[in-house]
């Protein structure tokens, strides 16, 4: 069910505890998940994310937009993307590296291809779980991409990768939880267009975001996002 807050199955609201072995409801297949919903669904990571792919690979090779703000926000309106899940973990990659190339920076001609071989190793929850939300991992691995990096790689590359994605963490950190995908994927992409701009001389056009989700999500900050609207 697309635009679903919670679970996909029966909308109620999602549990996070311990990991346990469960059966997604899609796919029937078993997989261990810290993540269930209160009537004991779960569906897994790939089922959670399969059209939004589709979707997110159809809009980055047709598109010729150079704002990365205006494409997040253009992705997120498809109903493919829910509230929350998996599927931002790709969005600040597969948007940044599209906007650079269609400003005419050099970007590798596989980088959707090696931006989904690493955002599919990002689990749901790792904001929570690993201290790191993706989608400031999705801003060092968008540099990454970007330099070629590799874990035997020298500076300045192997520093961009880490400094890209602790800034994105640090404001993300600054701003605090409960998680919101859509609030988190935006301060990671402000974080990564001051840092390409600053550290590695690559200018994109930036607009101001208004989110207009917030009546989706349960959790919302309301006024402590710096994204929701002044007037509901």
């Amino acid at each position: 069910m697309a635009h679903q807050t919670g679970c996909l199955i029966c909308g109620d609201e999602l549990v996070y505890g311990e990991a346990h072995d469960h059966v997604c409801s899609v796919c029937e297949k078993s997989f261990s998940s810290s993540v269930v919903c209160k009537q004991g669904h779960y569906v897994c990571d790939d089922c959670h994310r399969i059209d939004a792919l589709e979707y997110l690979y159809t809009y980055v090779i047709k598109t010729d937009e150079t704002n990365p703000i205006v494409m997040l926000e253009a992705v997120m309106a498809h109903p493919s993307f829910n509230m929350h899940g998996p599927e931002h973990h790709y969005l600040i990659p597969a948007i940044f590296l599209t906007a650079i190339r269609n400003a005419g920076y050099l970007v590798p001609d596989n980088y959707w291809t090696l931006l989904k071989l690493r955002c599919a190793q990002l689990p749901g929850g790792t904001c929570g779980y690993w201290g790191a939300c993706s989608s400031a991992l999705g801003a060092g691995i968008t540099t990454s991409i970007l330099t070629s990096c590799t874990p035997l790689s020298n500076s300045p590359a192997y520093s961009q990768v880490h400094e890209a994605s602790r800034d994105a963490i640090d404001r993300i950190a600054t701003i605090g939880g409960p998680r919101c995908c859509k609030r988190n994927t935006f301060l990671a992409a402000e974080a990564l267009s001051d840092f390409l701009e600053t550290t590695m001389n690559i200018q994109l056009p930036t607009s101001t975001y208004q989110c207009s989700h917030m009546k989706r999500n349960k959790e919302c900050l309301t006024l402590k996002c710096p994204f929701f609207p002044k007037r509901v």
